[in-house]
């Protein structure tokens, strides 16, 4: 092809046809450039292509990630529920004067339960190596930044919070007032959960408190203080920001899916 034009701008100089040879490189010029154009665009597709796939395969990885993450986040919701009513059934019999139940070990000991919901950022953190605008909808990614760096962050410092709270309960008043803290029948639990088993959870460990003198709490203005007090932070600390995140997490799973229509 390349002889063949070669030898028409030969023929054309020979034969002093400067007109017609000076058309003939400006098509020829012109056919280049467009070749040109072709190659860029035929680049450009395979290129766009292949962000989409990507975006696609980090958008399927968030989307697991984040049904995971709100399994996590309903069963410290769970949790959390189970705690406010075993506080508030302590208070109800230390201030009503009920008498002593061996059940109220169990509700004493879960007073003082910090279990919080762990959100897996690795799909994130990915994210951000290679660059957040590999999500092409910039109003997702704005909502992703706020999920993980904004929410998740603040829930993680609230919830830290309350457990340095219950730790200083523990150490300042709660050690003259209990035998133990978090006591629990640790070696059935292990039988009846196998750590072999994947889908094994903690949610059946009950821990127990005993109090030395339960007559006596009754009228214990710093231990009923504190309890009060912490019902009262663990609304602060603890639950607005599990269910902070749990709406956060539900609509993102919803922009995702949406996108994901959008992209395929």
């Amino acid at each position: 092809m390349i002889k063949f034009f070669r030898r028409i701008r030969q023929q054309l100089l020979t034969e002093s046809k400067f007109g017609k040879y000076l058309l003939y490189a400006i098509g020829e010029i012109v056919l280049v450039v467009i070749g040109i154009l072709i190659a860029l665009q035929l680049n450009n597709l395979n290129e766009r292509n292949k962000s989409e796939a990507k975006e696609i395969e980090i958008l399927n990885d968030f989307k697991a990630s984040l049904e995971v993450d709100l399994l996590n986040i309903n069963r410290a919701i769970k949790r959390g529920e189970q705690t406010k009513a075993s506080m508030e059934i302590i208070l109800t019999h230390l201030e009503t004067n009920l008498p002593y139940s061996d059940s109220l070990k169990y509700h004493f000991g879960e007073t003082n339960d910090t279990w919080t919901a762990q959100i897996n950022r690795s799909v994130f953190e990915s994210l951000k190596s290679e660059g957040l605008t590999l999500i092409s909808n910039k109003g997702l990614r704005q909502r992703l930044v706020r999920l993980y760096d904004e929410l998740i962050i603040g829930q993680k410092e609230r919830n830290n919070r309350y457990r340095d709270l219950v730790d200083e309960g523990s150490a300042k008043i709660l050690i003259t007032r209990f035998d133990e803290m978090w006591k629990s029948n640790y070696e059935s639990w292990v039988v009846e959960n196998d750590f072999a088993d994947e889908n094994f959870t903690t949610d059946g460990l009950i821990g127990e408190m005993t109090p030395i003198n339960y007559e006596k709490l009754k009228n214990d203005q710093e231990y009923l203080y504190f309890l009060k007090s912490l019902k009262n932070r663990r609304f602060w600390h603890m639950e607005i920001e599990n269910i902070s995140v749990k709406k956060a997490i539900i609509s993102l799973l919803k922009n995702i899916e949406v996108e994901l229509e959008k992209i395929k």
